[in-house]
């Protein structure tokens, strides 16, 4: 049974992701904003009232953005990380009945699909990853991380594609316009994935058989496609992996 992968929206100022099978469609975030998602769902094909779930990563603005006004237009339940719902909740989100709060590091099935979740390091209540999961296909999304550890590379690993993030170069934030305390928190174990750490991954997934590797969550201010592309691919190449491997980079806007 094929996934099919949109990428509506990758960066800072929005992040959203449509996964679909033939009879199963979910929202991966639902940042950016609700006309939009609207819209680009429907240049594909798609209506937001055949979504079967919106499924969330953690709490920051630029991941649920949209969630409080699409929440008032459809049923279709929201998942998110006990935690990430308790902040939901205290930040009137989406409507309370319509959460289903699960333990991070565990697993739930939507339609075709079975999700598992995987904790993240990250300064939100309780931020995770997904694994996704369709019959015999697999596709892992692992963005907004500060660091990423063997647990999370095991977890990822026979995955066909993986939606990885490249956040930033190192050099180009320490000397960008950024105050000092916001590239702190970039820099930190609770920050953002860099190329160079995002490389490292890629190679380490790419061993497992990892065919598609999709670079995602582009800073605007301390990155570009081409540094994040050439890191990673010189990266693999290096290491002898790079024929064997898809590597792309998310657009910020479909289309």
């Amino acid at each position: 049974m094929q996934i099919q992968i949109y990428q509506i929206a990758s960066g800072s100022s929005g992040n959203c992701v449509l996964i679909s099978s033939e009879k199963t469609r979910f929202l991966l975030d639902a940042g950016t904003n609700a006309k939009y998602i609207k819209t680009a769902l429907s240049a594909i094909g798609v209506s937001v009232n055949e979504l079967d779930a919106i499924i969330l990563t953690h709490e920051h603005f630029d991941h649920i953005s949209a969630l409080k006004v699409l929440s008032k237009h459809i049923s279709a339940p929201v998942y998110a990380s006990k935690g990430t719902a308790e902040a939901l909740i205290r930040g009137a989100g989406c409507r309370v009945e319509q959460l289903r709060p699960f333990d991070a590091g565990s697993g739930f099935f939507v339609g075709d699909f079975f999700i598992e979740s995987f904790c993240t390091s990250h300064d939100a209540c309780d931020s995770v990853g997904y694994v996704i999961n369709c019959g015999n296909r697999k596709v892992g999304y692992a963005t907004d991380l500060g660091r990423i550890t063997g647990e999370i590379v095991s977890v990822l690993k026979g995955s066909e594609t993986v939606l990885l993030e490249s956040n930033h170069d190192t050099e180009l934030l320490k000397s960008g316009s950024y105050p000092y305390y916001l590239k702190r928190r970039i820099l930190s174990d609770t920050g953002h994935l860099s190329n160079a750490d995002c490389a490292d991954a890629a190679l380490e997934i790419a061993k497992s058989g990892t065919r598609k590797i999709i670079l995602s969550h582009l800073s605007a201010e301390n990155n570009t496609v081409k540094i994040a592309y050439d890191t990673t691919r010189s990266r693999l190449d290096c290491a002898g992996a790079g024929e064997e491997v898809e590597l792309l980079v998310a657009k910020r806007r479909l289309g």
